[in-house]
């Protein structure tokens, strides 16, 4: 009897999960009622084989409680209609009834539509046919409720994921209040990029005041400004943003109005490591932790003038005490610890007007720092070379403090060697054919990923040519070698293993190839062709490193002009022409002075020598 009585209760169970059908047939009338269930699955009669023609079926589907989320895996109907039956669309449709963002909803097409949101927990779909069959459809249901679609207070704390406004990308309803809180493990960060943007924009110079998204605790990744409202319906460009500590959190908000867009749509993502771009504001710090530069510790921190600041506070009582666990900076030219060098300055006080503490270069022996009072200020600048950077660990202490620096660190206006990177072509090694060339050293791309082998990329300028940067897109497919290539144009004239050589020597009319990868074993890496620069031409030059997946990190472009030479021949015959005319001039001089000699000589002579006498007869 116990044994039944059991088999009685999981069959009234299994009756309560499933889904109840008035029908087997959707197309017969009444159709299909699908109750009970929390979710299900619904797809056109005989899928994935043709439906009937001339048919109307329906699928009724009712959820315990909350909202119905429809969404379609495949969706075959008359290719020639448009998705939204608008026009002359005379194919077979599917209308949707109780739809939140629309009433009535059709759907034609081939496209799969996006996800459909019911207005209740209520849905009916209704399959009209025509003369011309197709496969139809597939889809899946699942109860959601108010606060998934626009959640009051979500605490994500996945490594990734996706947050959205409600309905997204259909029409957004009115009257939202949306939190998320992202948080990361401590000591990382939270990278949120949004991808897609159309809320409703009203108020003075789109000020927002109506609909918006809104980062809190986070900073442009464009321009390092505090994140702020932001309301863009037309002409979107992609934000990203980090988070100064572990957490970022997002907002959105539309008013009572009913004038809507898209919505947005934004990943987030965790990351474990130093962002590579920092806020214009300093970054405020209490209690003990650890800070450090641009990409730490996965890359080389990112050149030409990046500024990070950082204001370290200790509770009443109590001083702050900096001690660098990890500290490699590029070094930089023959002037040491110059503003424009690499370095991190450390301040006693609330700001960079304060006293010195220490300042940290290439060749710095880092120590335990301690200010007076209760407040440290940490300036970071990047120089023209890439460098792993610094980790520092900072804590409260009541220890002595450091000692006073009487002298500020040494300024200059002095600009660096080179207009973009210093040191990069050694001006004293170019020649008439080439120069030489010091690789940036950098094991890490910015990604992550180490840097497996390194590219050397060339441009024989034309007159007035206007470079860009490296980074431009049109620099991103260079094909063209040695033997290829076009003034104006870039070509590879090197391809080598990374840390095969520090230096290079462009122009020095050899091949250079990289060792082949698993994947390129079978045809081997391409062999490029180190030949010789024309003879006094502006030049550009810049370096591709990139990771075993052919993804790549560009360093600037650096210019040079080969020295002009005269051909051999021409230099022979002006030798010989200057030598006989020399011997024609000393010839003529000789002659010259010989022949006025010689009528002295013969004057001289004639005074001397007597008449001769004649003798005379009288007669």
């Amino acid at each position: 009897m116990a044994t039944v009585l059991a088999f009685a209760m999981v069959m009234l169970l299994l009756l309560l999960v499933q889904p109840v059908e008035t029908s087997a047939d959707p197309c017969k009338p009444g159709g299909i009622a699908l109750t009970g269930a929390t979710s299900g699955n619904v797809s056109s009669p005989n899928f994935p084989g043709n439906f009937p023609q001339y048919s109307s079926c329906i699928w009724n589907i009712t959820v315990p409680s909350g909202r119905i989320k429809l969404t379609f895996f495949n969706f075959t109907f008359e290719p020639r209609d448009n998705t939204d039956c608008s026009g002359d669309a005379q194919g077979a449709r599917l209308i949707i009834t109780n739809v939140a963002h629309s009433t009535p909803f059709k759907l034609c097409g081939q496209s799969i539509p996006d996800p459909v949101y019911s207005l209740g927990n209520y849905l009916g779909i209704q399959l009209y046919s025509a003369n011309n069959v197709y496969s139809g459809f597939n889809a899946s249901y699942e109860t959601i409720t108010n606060d998934m679609l626009c959640p009051s207070a979500a605490r994500l704390t996945e490594a990734s994921g996706v947050i959205t406004s409600a309905y997204y990308p259909r029409k957004y309803p009115s009257n939202q209040d949306c939190h998320w809180e992202i948080t990361a493990a401590k000591g990382n960060h939270v990278k949120l990029e949004v991808k897609d943007m159309q809320i409703h924009r009203c108020g003075q110079s789109g000020a927002c005041t109506c609909d918006y998204l809104e980062v809190l605790e986070g900073f442009n990744a464009e321009d390092g400004a505090p994140s702020r409202k932001q309301c863009v319906f037309e002409r979107f460009k992609r934000l990203t943003y980090y988070s100064i500590h572990e957490r970022l959190r997002v907002r959105f908000s539309s008013n009572l109005d009913p004038v809507s867009g898209r919505g947005f749509t934004a990943t987030y993502t965790q990351l474990n490591y130093t962002p590579p771009v920092c806020p214009k504001l300093p970054i405020p710090l209490s209690g003990n932790g650890t800070f450090s530069s641009l990409n730490y510790p996965v890359a080389s921190y990112p050149p030409l003038g990046k500024k990070c600041y950082w204001l370290i506070t200790a509770s009443a009582g109590k001083r702050v005490k900096v001690i660098i666990k990890d500290f490699q900076m590029s070094n930089c030219d023959e002037e040491y610890c110059k503003d424009y060098c690499g370095h991190v300055d450390f301040h006693d006080g609330p700001s960079a007007n304060s006293s010195y503490l220490a300042r940290y270069c290439s060749l710095s022996v880092p120590t335990a720092i301690i200010s007076s009072g209760r407040q440290m200020y940490v300036k970071f600048y990047s120089s023209h070379r890439y460098g792993r950077g610094f980790l520092a660990e900072y804590s409260e202490t009541t220890d002595d403090p450091s000692p006073p620096v009487t002298t500020r660190p040494p300024k200059t206006t002095k600009a660096p060697s080179t207009t973009t990177v210093p040191s990069f072509v050694d001006g004293k090694d170019i020649g008439s054919t080439g120069a030489t060339l010091t690789l940036a050293d950098k094991e890490f791309l910015r990604n992550g990923n180490r840097v497996r082998y390194i590219q050397i990329i060339v441009i024989q300028l034309k007159e007035d040519q206007n470079l860009g940067t490296s980074e431009n897109e049109k620099y991103s497919n260079v094909e063209k070698d040695y033997n290829t290539q076009v003034e104006g144009e870039p070509y590879i004239t090197a391809e080598f293993d990374y840390g095969k050589m520090k230096t290079f020597r462009i122009g020095d009319g050899k091949y250079y190839s990289r060792s082949a990868g698993r994947k390129r074993r079978s045809t081997g890496p391409r062999e490029y062709f180190n030949g010789e620069l024309e003879k006094g031409t502006d030049c550009a030059v810049f370096q591709r490193s990139f990771d075993g997946s052919g993804k790549y990190e560009s360093e600037p472009f650096v210019r040079f002009a080969t020295k002009k030479t005269f051909p051999t021949t021409v230099v022979i015959v002006v030798c010989v022409v200057v030598a006989v005319l020399v011997i024609l001039i000393v010839a003529v001089v000789i002659i010259c002075r010989y022949k006025r000699k010689e009528r002295r000589t013969k004057a001289t002579v004639d005074e001397a020598v007597p008449l001769p006498y004649s003798k005379v007869e009288i007669s």
